[in-house]
């Protein structure tokens, strides 16, 4: 079944707000979308470190930027797909990012994580209205 416009049309604004998160660095910060450009370039860099557990905020955002990035290509192709596995797994590693950036939070981890309210606010709506109308179609086939 096709995906409605209003879907394709939320993938673009969870996409976008991703993109856009705030992340602090050294001595200033940028949008997510800078570190998930820059990454294939930083990999072998002394300042990075692709650090997986209990790491501190620095250390976490190689790993952070590597799991947007993957979700984003996922929440692409699931767009141009239609796909509703792929466009979970999408949003899985998003969100993934998102708490591996944030998991320690610290003053930074809460910087980052007040500046992510408009990804997480786009994301459960959504997964809400997804759901709303999986469950309407359900319902409808068994009448």
């Amino acid at each position: 079944m096709p995906l409605p416009y209003r879907y394709k049309k939320l993938t673009y604004w969870i996409l976008l707000t991703n993109c856009l998160i705030i992340v602090g660095a050294g001595h200033g910060v940028a949008p997510m979308i800078f570190f998930e450009i820059f990454v294939p370039f930083n990999l072998g860099a002394d300042g990075f470190e692709f650090c997986i557990g209990n790491c501190n905020y620095e250390k976490s955002i190689l790993l952070s930027a590597i799991l947007c990035f993957c979700g984003q290509i996922l929440l692409l192709i699931a767009n141009s797909e239609e796909s509703r596995v792929t466009r979970t797994f999408g949003l899985v590693f998003m969100w993934l990012g998102l708490y591996n950036l944030c998991h320690n939070f610290d003053d930074m981890a809460g910087i980052t994580l007040s500046f992510a309210l408009p990804f997480i606010v786009t994301t459960l709506y959504f997964l809400f209205f997804s759901t709303k109308d999986v469950i309407d179609r359900r319902k409808a086939n068994e009448l």
